[in-house]
């Protein structure tokens, strides 16, 4: 009978550098409502035990289960592809290096974090600050809920086959979130901006997010009212 009370269980995960032995059969288990903490020196391969966890690195030998499911090997035995590895991504919550953080966030709200209304965002970017990202990107068009492009998901898209982006199908809408090497990548990116651009992408996704969807649409209509369809929504 599977254990109900257990939520992660990692088996003889074993995980090399080169000649660097970083992870040596490593095994422990996590149950519901239990809180674990790996400690360890700087180089012990806490971060590497993590990203094992979600196969952002390939272990080298072992198994993973989350909830009852093997993480990165289907059921017949071959390697996941970066869609079904993207599914399992979305049910673990990770904060990585302190740099990466939401400074105005709680732990709990940095796991939950994914950038919201991401059509409204990039709607924003490509129209407010076009010329500094070396845009315009997209074909915003009158949408019943606001501007929309369906380049914009096709690029989501795209970003989570090369594992840069998690996505989430909860039935009603999807949730967007950063893998760690999309996040790393997003810095980057940032980093070779102008510093006025830098700050009006942090300031435009922080304003994103403090909005409700019916402000943030409202607040679109307003400056562009070309961009309201005659719709259900009344902005």
């Amino acid at each position: 009978m599977a254990d109900s009370t257990k939520v992660l269980d990692v088996a003889g995960v074993s995980k090399r550098f080169g000649d660097v032995e970083v992870l040596s059969d490593v095994s422990f288990r996590v149950d519901k409502g239990e809180t674990v903490c790996v400690l360890g020196p700087s180089g012990s391969g806490k971060s590497t035990l993590l990203r094992c966890i979600n196969w952002l690195e390939r272990p080298d030998a072992g198994q993973i289960y989350l909830n009852g499911d093997r993480v990165g090997i289907n059921n017949a035995g071959i390697v996941m592809g970066d869609r079904d590895l993207s599914k399992i991504r979305t049910r673990i919550g990770m904060v990585f290096q302190h740099f990466a953080l939401w400074p105005h966030l709680t732990v709990l709200q940095n796991l939950m974090e994914a950038p919201v209304q991401v059509q409204k965002l990039f709607f924003l970017l490509d129209r407010e600050a076009s010329t500094a990202l070396g845009g315009p990107f997209f074909h915003f068009v009158p949408y019943d809920y606001g501007p929309f492009d369906q380049a914009v998901y096709a690029g989501l898209d795209d970003l989570a086959r090369r594992e840069l982006a998690l996505i989430q199908n909860t039935g009603r809408y999807r949730v967007y979130g950063l893998s760690q090497t999309g996040q790393n990548e997003g810095l980057r990116l940032l980093s070779t901006l102008q510093p006025a651009a830098r700050e009006y992408v942090a300031n435009a996704a922080k304003w994103v997010r403090q909005l409700s969807f019916q402000q943030l649409v409202a607040s679109i209509y307003n400056k562009y009212p070309e961009m309201k369809a005659n719709s259900v929504f009344r902005g």
